[in-house]
């Protein structure tokens, strides 16, 4: 509506699904991985019971019901959190353990820059996955339906300092875990779970939280995802493609079928996913913000612009994430970092070179904000 271009609305929303399905991926993975290792599960078994769950009650209750579950669910992950760091770190010897695994000769590497993986790569997943917090649909509908401004202002804060909560507390769990873990795991998306099954590190009510914990964060990001995916087909792809718009009757039953179809696509993808959680989860993030950055914070704080500098935005994202990992630039250097300075730069120049939109109700929107300042 910004920028009055439906082209421009049907790759966002198409952009919107492809990232959705790679993060879906990814979390499905998560959850798959636990329950076979906490019940013994199969793992397919696993994916199609938590595509049964989601689906039901994401396509009962709508956005009410995601949004309210998720405040419990926030509530549990706040909790297990501190629960998960407690546990591991008493497990492993205390909290100063950590100056044993800094000069052991077999872990003392874990605290090199370039551990594992060279370090502007590390800030590159690192950034990929928090800068989808500023445009990812799912939060910003959080955002948009809040009741007014002061909502807004404590729901940034909430958010914010819970993010920095959970993260600053699940951080040191994997240098913990080379103290606890007697063999080593060739896939790091199960140190987790093989932490919650092993013998002396958590009690059995600690155990059996951390799991409803764990499940409940994941299905907390998968209904979300899901209705965001669901009602951005509706209305961007599939009334569009139709030319009409159908009654709200009408709108949310065919959202219902669109919830139960997306989840069972992206479980299909989880059978044999294409990466790990963190690949999957920072690609996910580094195509929201290379290709959504620009059109959401300078569509709304510059009123230059138009569906053309979208699209070009979006095409130069798109090509530098698609091509980089062909450049040896990319050993060294994460995508996200060049895709997002040339999809802005892409947007500027379109901006500069083309009329900006004459629409009444966005100019209007624009002198408001100059007659503020």
């Amino acid at each position: 509506f910004r920028f009055q271009s439906s082209p421009a609305r049907v790759l966002a929303a198409l952009i919107v699904l492809f990232a959705s399905f790679i993060y879906m991926t990814a979390v499905f993975k998560g959850i798959g991985n636990l329950l076979e290792a906490m019940l013994e599960i199969p793992y397919a078994v696993a994916i199609g019971l938590v595509w049964l769950i989601v689906t039901v009650y994401t396509a009962a209750g709508g956005f009410h019901s995601v949004v309210r579950t998720d405040v419990t669910q926030g509530m549990f992950m706040v909790l297990a959190a501190a629960l998960l760091f407690a546990g591991t770190a008493r497990a492993a010897g205390g909290i100063g353990v950590l100056r044993e695994i800094a000069t052991a000769d077999e872990t003392a590497g874990l605290f090199d820059w370039n551990a594992g993986i060279a370090f502007p790569l590390l800030l590159g997943v690192l950034f990929a996955t928090t800068v989808k917090f500023v445009v990812e649909p799912r939060q910003l509908s959080r955002f948009y339906a809040l009741s007014d401004a002061r909502a807004a202002r404590v729901g940034v804060w909430v958010s914010t300092l819970s993010f920095l909560v959970i993260f600053s507390l699940l951080a040191p769990i994997g240098l913990y875990a080379h103290r606890i873990l007697t063999s080593p795991i060739d896939d790091t998306d199960r140190v987790v779970p093989e932490l919650l099954v092993m013998e002396g590190v958590f009690g059995t009510p600690v155990q059996a939280f951390l799991f409803l914990a764990i499940l409940s964060a994941a299905l907390s990001s998968l209904d979300s995802v899901l209705l965001v995916v669901a009602s951005t087909f509706q209305r961007d792809v599939w009334q569009l493609l139709r030319s009409k718009s159908d009654p709200d009757s009408t709108t949310v039953r065919q959202t219902r079928v669109w919830v139960a179809f997306f989840a069972l696509v992206t479980a299909g993808i989880a059978l044999d996913p294409p990466g790990g959680i963190v690949e999957l989860t920072s690609f996910s993030g580094a195509l929201y913000g290379a290709c959504f950055l620009p059109a959401v914070i300078l569509g709304l704080h510059w009123r230059r612009g138009n569906g053309l500098a979208v699209l070009a935005s979006f095409a130069a994202g798109i090509l530098v994430l698609t091509l980089w990992g062909r450049l040896d630039l990319a050993e060294s250097i994460h995508s996200v970092f060049p895709a997002i300075v040339l999809s802005i730069l892409a947007y500027v120049v379109i901006a500069l070179t083309t009329p900006e939109v004459r629409e009444p109700s966005i100019t209007a929107l624009f002198d408001d904000q100059a007659g503020k300042t």
